[in-house]
């Protein structure tokens, strides 16, 4: 419950992030022990027929720290596995740009650079090779309506749109995603551009704003994104 609440004070800002984690760091020391003390507290008094109220209680005490640990370990592997990155794009030459909206808003924070480096990309490449652009057969115009409304679908605070003409007239969609737990902010960016054939070309930044590692999030909201569309 401990856990829950930190989570919560730190999403709507009761707390910073760093604090609620702290919390539930110490929540997870404590949960251990906790639970092992309640299994070995349920076995005595089986093997000594305590009374069920005594039963109940080692039940209720054990509950928790399981949940809370299960919770832990099933996010584990992912955790393990995934690049440390708080940045990915599917166009590494030339990554999707962020408004100077949602640069001002990353600035308030002092939040994660979001120029991708070499480092980034080389991770990028390794851990994600199969994040690439997506190619679309439908025209621009079309494919912008349906990437914003997707936006929304997705829960995602939009921040608007700009269009440029360097080279091929192109469209970049803004959006924020707000983790459950916590409130994790991270911006996506999303360039459209036309292709020759009469398609479009989409790209899509996600940057997170705080922490060293997004645990595979980043790649995993763009995948998210582009399952959806198709």
């Amino acid at each position: 419950m401990l856990c829950v609440l930190a989570s919560f004070g730190s999403k709507v800002g009761i707390w910073s992030i760093s604090v609620g984690l702290v919390i539930c760091l110490v929540c997870i020391v404590v949960a251990l022990p906790t639970l092992i003390s309640s299994l070995i507290g349920l076995y005595r008094s089986f093997s000594k027929k305590l009374p069920r109220s005594l039963k109940r209680s080692f039940v209720l005490g054990s509950v928790f720290p399981l949940g809370l640990l299960g919770f832990v370990i099933y996010d584990l592997p992912q955790a393990l596995s995934a690049p440390v990155l708080y940045n990915v794009s599917t166009d590494l030459l030339n990554p999707p740009q962020f408004s100077e909206h949602v640069l001002e808003l990353r600035e308030a924070i002092a939040a994660n650079p979001v120029l991708l480096t070499d480092n980034a990309k080389d991770k990028i490449r390794r851990g994600y090779p199969n994040l690439k652009s997506l190619e679309s057969s439908l025209p621009p115009d079309t494919l912008e309506q349906l990437v914003e409304t997707t936006i929304h679908e997705l829960g995602w605070k939009f921040h608007g749109k700009d269009t440029s003409s360097e080279n091929q007239k192109s469209v970049t969609l803004y959006a924020t995603d707000t983790s459950f737990w916590f409130g994790f902010k991270d911006d996506v960016a999303i360039r459209l551009v036309p292709h020759e054939s009469g398609g479009t070309i989409l790209d899509v930044h996600s940057v997170s704003r705080v922490g060293v590692t997004d645990l595979g999030k980043n790649a995993e909201r763009i995948e998210e994104l582009f399952a959806s569309l198709r």
